[in-house]
């Protein structure tokens, strides 16, 4: 039988999905981690209209869009050192030795940034977010079908 899912459902399942890839990301910073984690980002604060309504996620949306910010230019540069070498336009080690510094950099800026996403703060915000999206809530009531 095919379950027919509802708004609440489906905001508590992109918060879930967030949480874990914002976990994977914070144990390891791998290239698809920081892309995981950045979409599962823009997956929320595209659903931030919605959430707005019925709990505190003013107090987490600027944490996401500062970690955005933050892992931009590392994914970038990560993404064209990626292409440049398997397009073997420039000799590896012209590619490695041109991006090395500007990928440090940025990775230091993502590092310096991370911490915040671990704050009580942030991570206070997003439970209440995901209490006010559990079934029989009042206030998410009205998401219901």
């Amino acid at each position: 039988m095919h379950r027919r899912m509802n708004l609440q459902t489906a905001l508590r399942k992109r918060l879930k999905r967030f949480r874990k890839r914002l976990q994977r990301l914070q144990e390891h910073a791998t290239a698809e981690n920081i892309h995981d984690f950045r979409i599962a980002c823009r997956e929320v604060l595209a659903c931030y209209p919605l959430l707005k309504t019925i709990g505190p996620a003013k107090r987490w949306q600027p944490f996401l869009k500062d970690a955005l910010d933050a892992l931009n230019r590392l994914r970038d540069l990560q993404q064209m050192q990626e292409h440049l070498l398997q397009q073997k336009l420039l000799h590896s080690s012209v590619v490695l030795s041109t991006i090395e510094k500007p990928i440090e950099k940025a990775t230091r800026h993502w590092l310096h940034y991370a911490p915040s996403l671990r704050t009580a703060e942030f991570l206070r915000a997003i439970a209440a977010t995901e209490k006010s999206l559990k079934p029989g809530n009042s206030v998410s009531g009205n998401l219901q079908d």
